[in-house]
């Protein structure tokens, strides 16, 4: 599974570039939005949480939901790396 992560921290990171698979999950719209429509992935998911904050959000109903959701409907044959 560690392949379908991205890695957000590395200094060459750039959303417009990654074609890997994408789960957005966050509670800022306007900052999700332009990562989503930034995002060149085919295969790009944007789940809205509406409250917690930055460190919170895991705490958000429906946050661990979405990721298995996006994990288990994966086309296996998408190449990842």
């Amino acid at each position: 599974m560690r392949t379908y992560l991205t890695p957000h921290t590395h200094p060459s990171f750039h959303i417009s570039s990654i074609l890997k698979p994408q789960l957005m999950i966050g509670n800022r719209p306007a900052h999700m939005r332009r990562l989503y429509e930034i995002c060149q992935s085919p295969t790009k998911i944007w789940k809205p949480l509406p409250g917690g904050d930055h460190n919170s959000s895991v705490l958000e109903d429906g946050y661990f939901e979405s990721i298995e959701d996006f994990v288990g409907n994966l086309d296996t044959n998408i190449k990842i790396g």
